[in-house]
């Protein structure tokens, strides 16, 4: 993947003068995997509302006259299009090739690794054709079709984390007990906390609270997922990671922002699973930092708990939490709620 972005070019559209030139924020840029003629890209300024600002080209730069007029300015790389992201300036990615081109695809997900977790609209746009046998473009029935949508609207954002404030907190004082009586067993072998970083939204780290269910000399910086049989956890860690007790001061990254109450579980950078890490499993992973990790999350209550053993085993809860972000609504994260307690007191794959 590295050796393929270090091949990315700029396309000298109107020239790139830096982050202190043109639109400020909400502009869309186009990724071009193909020629792409004067017509197509009017159409593509037409189905981006007029906001298509940017060009990036993974091909040959083109010709000044077939950009000519059209007012995008040349991206030089993915990396100076993460930086234009990170800065507010773009919230859409327009990716556009030719129709049968295999080169392209592998160029598709080049892109989809590196922006899965970026917080913008990702559609793609592929070159049509008049005719089976027509290879003359006909930009007239270029279509976009959303790869990933941008994170939740204000409003949702808001009301989800009304409801993280509101049911964490009642949690909190329902649990304090609980976690009084935990605190006190663990506090005469150890620290009773484990803290480790964990990727959050558009992958920020933050550090994870935990109980502490394993040897007090495992540290933190251990990315190796607990197993069955696993000699690292305690006879105390064992029941608590059974019962999922050891989360409930997760409740505190909750109530601090830095998770939700349901959402894509938390993994440290780089775990590994086998002889593979979480990243490398599957081009979209990304893609599931796009809003705040939760306590819980769809995966889990769909059985998806547990040691990862196979590249197929993170594809399927990654899947699942896409299908959570892309169908987000507060009776949703309802659901999961009421379905997490059975999940817990099943104790399926927990170990």
């Amino acid at each position: 993947m590295g050796e393929q972005v270090s091949r990315l070019r700029g396309v000298a559209f109107d020239g790139w003068s830096g982050w202190n030139d043109g639109p400020r924020m909400g502009r869309a840029v186009l990724v071009s995997a193909a020629p792409c003629p004067a017509e197509a890209l009017a159409r593509l300024r037409d189905l981006t509302g007029q906001r298509l600002a940017y060009g990036l080209s993974w091909i040959a730069p083109m010709r000044a006259g077939k950009v000519a007029g059209m007012g995008l300015r040349s991206v030089p790389d993915i990396a100076a299009l993460e930086g234009l992201i990170r800065a507010k300036r773009v919230d859409e990615v327009v990716f556009f090739a030719a129709r049968d081109d295999a080169a392209a695809r592998a160029r598709h997900d080049v892109l989809l690794g590196r922006l899965a977790e970026q917080p913008i609209l990702l559609r793609f746009a592929v070159e049509a054709r008049a005719t089976a046998g027509d290879t003359r473009a006909a930009p007239a029935d270029l279509q976009l079709v959303t790869a990933f949508g941008r994170p939740l609207p204000m409003l949702s954002a808001a009301i989800k984390r009304a409801m993280d404030l509101l049911v964490g907190g009642v949690a909190l004082v329902m649990f304090a007990p609980v976690m009084a009586v935990i605190a006190l067993m663990l506090c005469g072998s150890g620290p009773v906390l484990f803290r480790q970083k964990r990727v959050g939204a558009n992958g920020a780290l933050f550090d994870v609270l935990k109980f502490r269910s394993m040897d007090a000399g495992g540290g933190a910086r251990i990315v190796r997922q607990a197993q069955q049989g696993d000699r690292r956890v305690t006879r105390l860690g064992r029941w608590l990671r059974r019962s999922s007790l050891d989360e409930l001061p997760q409740l505190f990254n909750v109530l601090r922002g830095d998770m939700a109450l349901v959402g894509p579980r938390p993994h440290a950078p780089g775990t590994e699973a086998g002889d593979f890490t979480f990243e490398q499993a599957t081009l979209l992973y990304g893609a599931r930092h796009r809003i705040k990790p939760g306590m819980t999350g769809l995966a889990q209550v769909r059985g998806l708990r547990g040691p990862t053993r196979t590249r197929a085993d993170v594809a399927a809860r990654v899947a699942a939490d896409l299908d959570y972000i892309a169908r987000w609504s507060p009776w949703l994260d309802v659901m999961i709620l009421l379905r997490t307690l059975p999940a817990v007191i099943g104790g399926r794959n927990a170990c």
